[in-house]
């Protein structure tokens, strides 16, 4: 086989490779969204299909190698050392080291390549059944305290479970599985699922509800991505800059809550603002060419109640990013 043909050939099988790498990934899980509406109930359908994995092995030709017989070679090696002395007349005793030589004939080996046919393993994935889902969910009262028009509710499934989240930034929102039903349809697995949405306040979670994401640090400024933090309460940020010493134990410069009045805040699109602060200046001035440790976290002061909430992005009470200046 020549190899033009190996070449193509191993090239369709990668490719055939990425494709069904690119099926699983797709189809990992089923992803549906609602919008939660101002009723108190409403409904969701969501179906996936599972995939199993195949496993089979094809013949390819390739080269292969083996080590084969190439005679013998001659090998010295130092062995026993005596002590040998002689009497010179006139002179007196002459000693010295001498060392024997002890040889032996080994095999010698070569490298031979040769065509051959080896087996590769190939994984491939195909359709085993479909799980099928159908939501009804119950809006507690409290719901009428939110504006929940923008709000979306999703599922995700996958073979023996579902991920619930919420897309809103109105109100913590949190899922309760009243109700649960799973039977066999053939292979298919069908799901009756009743859940209740339970509504709580955002407000303590506004300096957060954005992230702390993209922290930079440039010509002594500070930069990172976040809520508008100039309009928010109920937030502590902080800034740790530590100098990393190689030797000598690393040294903290600067360790303290950053005041309102001192970082300033530009608003980008999507609700997101920039925020920047003069490290220098807060700092009292440090050699910004050695090797330092920024860490900027950013906590809520009274710490709100996120357990079990199903939020997307997840909600937090703290947030921390760090880098490394001059690494």
């Amino acid at each position: 086989m020549n190899a033009k043909f190996l070449h193509v050939k191993y090239l369709a099988i990668v490719l055939m490779g990425i494709v069904i790498l690119l099926l699983v990934s797709f189809d990992a899980f089923s992803q549906s969204e609602v919008d939660m509406g101002a009723g108190d109930t409403f409904s969701l359908k969501a179906s996936q299909d599972i995939l199993k994995e195949v496993v089979s092995y094809e013949p390819y030709e390739t080269t292969c190698s083996r080590e084969v017989y190439d005679g013998t070679h001659r090998v010295c090696s130092a062995g026993r050392t005596e002590r040998r002395c002689r009497k010179i007349s006139g002179v007196g005793e002459e000693c010295w080291d001498e060392t024997e030589e002890v040889c032996s004939d080994e095999a010698s080996y070569r490298t031979e390549t040769y065509d051959c046919t080896l087996q590769r393993r190939v994984v491939d994935y195909v359709y085993d059944y479909s799980v099928n889902a159908s939501i009804e969910v119950t809006k507690t009262l409290r719901s009428k305290n939110y504006d929940l028009n923008s709000c979306l509710f999703g599922v995700k499934l996958s073979a023996s479970s579902e991920d619930y989240y919420a897309r809103c930034k109105s109100a913590v929102v949190k899922a309760f599985v009243v109700d649960r039903k799973e039977v066999l349809n053939g292979r298919n697995k069908e799901r009756t699922i009743k859940l209740d949405l339970d509504f709580f306040p955002i407000e303590g979670l506004s300096a957060l509800a954005e992230g702390l994401k993209d922290l930079t640090y440039k010509d002594g400024v500070v930069s990172f991505k976040s809520a508008n933090l100039a309009a928010a309460s109920n937030f502590k940020l902080n800034v740790k800059l530590t100098r990393n010493r190689f030797l000598l134990k690393d040294k903290v410069i600067f360790n303290r809550e950053i005041n309102p009045s001192e970082f300033a805040t530009t608003a980008l699109s999507g609700g997101k603002y920039l925020v920047t602060l003069n490290l220098g200046k807060l700092s009292g001035g440090f050699d910004s060419t050695k090797k330092h440790t920024l860490k900027v976290d950013l906590s809520t002061l009274k710490a709100q109640d996120v357990k079990d909430a199903i939020n997307t992005p997840t909600l937090s009470n703290a947030l921390s990013e760090s880098l490394v200046i001059n690494d």
